[in-house]
């Protein structure tokens, strides 16, 4: 099986990417411009993208396709009608950021609960003395 990274490059080379032993071939782009989609998935078994565009022209092309892997939460970028129709799943990322989403919520909500920003801005600004 032959696996395609679109945009290997918008994750830190620190991450490790797991990929099963059945992958025989794995070829990583650090990115991928629009027009160049179509001719890297072409024969792939499998596409990992994070915020790559996959319209229906593209996968229409793609005859060896049968999973696309979205590394993040959203798969809005695939077209998943062309996919139901060629019998291709899409797959995310399940429980990405499940800590860290309500963490910045709580944060934010902190924040504004004690106005924080125009304090940051009146301390930038040098009026920290009269606050």
């Amino acid at each position: 099986m032959k696996a395609v990274f679109l945009d290997r490059g918008s994750f830190p080379d620190t991450i490790s990417i797991e990929l099963p032993t059945q992958i025989s071939e794995v070829i990583e782009y650090q990115n991928t411009q629009p027009e160049q989609v179509a001719e890297r998935i072409k024969d792939a078994d499998i596409v990992l993208t994070n915020k790559i565009v996959l319209n229906a022209d593209v996968i229409q092309k793609a005859s060896n396709l049968k999973l696309i892997q979205v590394m993040a939460t959203g798969v809005n970028n695939v077209d998943a009608n062309a996919c139901q129709e060629k019998g291709i799943a899409i797959q995310n990322v399940e429980g990405y950021s499940v800590n860290s989403v309500p963490e910045h919520t709580f944060s934010m909500l902190f924040a504004l609960r004690r106005n924080l920003v125009s304090y940051i801005q009146d301390v930038k600004a040098g009026k920290w003395s009269s606050l």
